[in-house]
């Protein structure tokens, strides 16, 4: 399992911090603590909310890329790799050859199979504009539909010519997340 090592701050149970709703209700948050007057609670949130999000960030390019996280002091290669991760992986960006509703695209690196690509995202960019139910068919592994996040069938124009879409296969079909 590869390491991530970005530590949430103040983030136990019992920690000594401001409840959410009393930080949202803040006074201070837009324009920061004035001099000498930041209480030791307030202070800690102010460091999870940054540390949460940066180790939650940390584990998604752990757990999808399969590569270490490391706090060395540099960015280049957490940033190549964040980057990589939004991008949807290693090359997950299909340009569609296809038609309509029939979208077609490779992916290089090619995967091993389709069941290799569940939960990981592709960046899919559309040739055409759709006129109703769509589907996907990646690196010749099959026609997969293509739905919307409630398992409904695409409707007319939800992919337009030119128009970039995040995709991920849940093992039966493509869901069209934006």
């Amino acid at each position: 399992m590869p390491e991530q090592d970005f530590i949430v701050f103040a983030g136990g149970v019992g920690a000594n911090v401001i409840t959410q709703a009393t930080y949202v209700a803040a006074s201070w948050p837009p324009t920061g603590f004035a001099s000498g007057l930041a209480q030791s609670n307030q202070f800690n949130k102010v460091f999870r909310q940054g540390s949460i999000m940066a180790a939650v960030i940390g584990q998604m390019i752990a757990d999808v890329l399969g590569v270490n996280v490391i706090d060395d002091g540099t960015t280049a290669t957490i940033e190549a790799n964040l980057i990589k991760l939004i991008r949807g992986g290693a090359g997950a960006f299909v340009t569609d050859t296809g038609a309509a509703n029939a979208l077609v695209g490779l992916l290089t690196p090619a995967p091993a199979n389709l069941a290799s690509l569940v939960g990981i995202p592709i960046l899919v960019k559309a040739a055409h504009t759709n006129t109703g139910a769509s589907t996907i068919n990646v690196n010749g592994f099959g026609a997969v539909n293509i739905t919307t996040q409630t398992g409904a069938a695409l409707a007319a124009s939800a992919l337009t010519a030119n128009g970039i879409y995040w995709l991920v296969y849940d093992g039966t079909e493509f869901q069209l997340v934006l």
